[in-house]
């Protein structure tokens, strides 16, 4: 018999039975840390296959953001308040200013024709941080309110604004029950799930770990349980 093999397995089962429990606290509380840790993963693409493999059995399959249409960068008609986005993502940024003049800043975003897909999201992204309008105009940002509910609120205003698209909310609902989750290569801990590559001594790629309270994730999910009960109002 290979103990090294079977120990091996045995991880595995550990690993995943310790996975789907803390990704269903996290889907029913929606603020507990998403725990990742798979082994023996060459890319993002094998990450996406281990996670959806590890819940075969389970009641619930788990999905990496392996579609476009979920990610806040997907450019589509959002409009709040009135005003008109290009992307859930400028929504959500224009949510950090009052004044009207600085939410149209996130309006009309131009981008080159051979662009990438995300190129319209990430331009407002820039605008929104830190480095971008507050500094340009010196204006004050209460950083602490926006990251304790302010940010939370904005960010589900956007996405139900972006579901208001009955071809999105079909595609939205036809993920099912799986738990979804944004796995995301810039530490990003708190809208997602920050995931590290695990390399030997040699520099090569042997797996992936991360945590993260993954809150877009659960966003997506509320939104999505309410076009299933058709509570769903839009903004």
């Amino acid at each position: 018999m290979d103990f090294s093999k079977t120990k091996y397995k045995e991880k595995i089962v550990i690993g995943v039975v310790f996975l789907l429990f803390t990704l269903k606290v996290l889907y029913h509380l929606g603020k507990d840390p998403c725990k990742i840790n798979c082994s023996s993963i060459k890319s993002e693409f094998d990450l996406i296959n281990c996670l959806d493999s590890c819940a075969a059995n389970s009641d619930k399959t788990i999905s990496i953001f392996s579609y476009r249409f979920l990610s806040n960068m997907y450019p589509c008609k959002v409009i709040v308040d009135g005003i008109e986005y290009q992307t859930s993502e400028a929504a959500f940024h224009a949510g950090k200013f009052k004044e009207k003049k600085y939410k149209m800043m996130f309006t009309n975003l131009k981008t080159k024709p051979d662009g990438n897909w995300k190129e319209l999201g990430n331009k407002a992204k820039q605008l929104g941080q830190r480095n971008g309008i507050t500094k340009q105009y010196n204006l004050s940002f209460d950083s602490n309110a926006w990251d304790n509910g302010e940010g939370q609120r904005a960010m589900l205003k956007a996405v139900r604004a972006k579901f208001k698209n009955t071809e999105l909310a079909s595609k939205l609902l036809k993920t099912g029950d799986a738990i979804l989750i944004e796995g995301t290569f810039w530490n990003d801990r708190i809208w997602g799930v920050g995931l590290k590559r695990i390399k030997d001594k040699d520099g090569n790629i042997i797996g992936y770990k991360g945590s993260g309270k993954n809150e877009l994730g659960v966003i997506l999910m509320k939104v999505r349980e309410e076009l299933k009960n058709n509570s769903y109002k839009g903004i």
